[in-house]
């Protein structure tokens, strides 16, 4: 987009210093990238990140001209960790993992900065933090599920919401559901310190070329789930049911980790299924491929346990029209009605239900793809202009002088 079409754009722009030590390769760097290019048409903004995250923004970057400058926070220990396998395994041998999991951000750089915008807040220590600033607090996931980090990452996770309150203006969540989740830890009282923006309906970037029916058809009739190996993503569930169900389908998964190694968690679940045969496990691919897949799927099943602003892939399912089977979790249920679209729900942990759903798929597949294409052109899709013009917004409410 042109600055000069931009209706807030304005000379000179007000800097925006970014913090993120983490650089989620799940979708925390996604999300960064999608908002600073937009918020950089009205704020002067440089990423500040230790090396590890700084090169994770820098390989998903592409052609987003962003300033990046490598920082390090007060503590090492999690770059160290974040960095070296051997550091993190020795950590883990000595029982101080925990002390590997927050960043203590260092207070200098970003009182020069004016506003500091921490886009992803998870695992960031801001009790030095000294100056102005706003971030976004993306999933409960941690609160929800905490066997996914152990006792002492939570108890350090549940001191950084603490220092996330009493340090920043303002924390923008992703759904009403994770600020519901927020508040349940943090407490009502800080009811009016949290903003909703919600995501868009697609984790963006430029169409690109599709590598097209021959790149799928290999797999035949498929299930898709492009979801990383997690434990809340829930395939466990997927693939007992899948085993139990009539459905003739194979299951393609995609993500980090699902290239189900006979050793890895996952490869050991799809051994105990018995469906070693009928599971295809791609790992990481390249977004042209997951878009075709999920084209191309019987339709995308998506069982996770927890998400904070909802699913990309469910999301990009519908507006391909494919048909979708998803957790029937609030977060997911506000995701469908903003987005005015259908899909059968079931509950995450009952595989029963899922079993339910897929042979229903199984009996009449022709009325689910008659209902997930006639919803296309009714949908209310929500863009990446239309999240940074909120942002731009709140910005400007909450530091008017800057």
């Amino acid at each position: 987009m042109d600055p000069s079409q931009h209706g807030s754009a304005r000379a000179p722009r007000r800097p925006l210093c970014v913090i993120d030590h983490v650089g989620n390769a799940g979708g925390g760097v996604k999300y960064a990238l999608r908002m600073l290019d937009r918020l950089r048409l009205d704020w002067e903004v440089e990423l500040c990140a230790q090396p590890a995250a700084l090169a994770r923004y820098r390989q998903a970057a592409g052609g987003v001209p962003l300033a990046l400058r490598v920082g390090w926070p007060l503590n090492l220990a999690p770059v160290l960790a974040d960095q070296s396998p051997r550091f993190s395994a020795w950590l883990a041998h000595h029982a101080q993992e925990a002390r590997a999991w927050s960043y203590q951000v260092r207070p200098p750089a970003q009182a020069e900065a004016g506003v500091c915008f921490f886009p992803w807040l998870h695992r960031h220590d801001l009790s030095r933090f000294g100056g102005r600033g706003l971030g976004v607090f993306h999933d409960a996931i941690f609160f929800e599920m905490p066997e996914l980090i152990g006792p002492g990452r939570l108890a350090l996770e549940t001191d950084n919401l603490r220092t996330w309150f009493e340090r920043l203006d303002r924390i923008v969540v992703t759904s009403a559901h994770t600020k519901r989740r927020l508040l349940r830890v943090a407490g009502e009282p800080w009811a009016d310190r949290v903003s909703v923006i919600h995501v868009a309906d697609s984790d963006g970037g430029e169409p690109l070329p599709l590598p097209g029916r021959a790149a799928t058809q290999r797999f035949g009739r498929y299930l898709v789930m492009p979801a990383v190996a997690s434990p809340h993503k829930n395939h466990r569930v997927l693939l007992a049911a899948l085993r139990r169900s009539r459905g003739p389908w194979k299951l393609v998964l995609t993500g980090a980790g699902t290239e189900a190694h006979p050793q890895s968690p996952l490869g050991r679940l799809i051994a105990q299924s018995g469906l070693g045969d009928r599971v295809c496990g791609l790992g990481h691919v390249a977004k042209a491929l997951v878009t075709q897949l999920v084209a191309d799927a019987e339709a995308l099943v998506m069982p996770t346990l927890g998400e904070g602003g909802g699913s990309f892939p469910v999301c990009e399912a519908i507006v391909a029209g494919t048909p979708v089977i998803a957790s029937n979790l609030d977060v997911i249920a506000e995701q469908l009605e903003r987005m005015g679209a259908q899909a059968t729900l079931f509950d995450p942990r009952n595989e029963d239900e899922l079993v339910a759903a897929l042979d229903g798929l199984a009996r009449d597949p022709e009325a689910f793809r008659r209902v997930a294409r006639e919803q296309v052109g009714r949908l209310r899709l929500r863009t990446w202009d239309d999240v940074a013009c909120e942002f731009t917004a709140l910005l400007a409410r909450l530091y008017p002088d800057r």
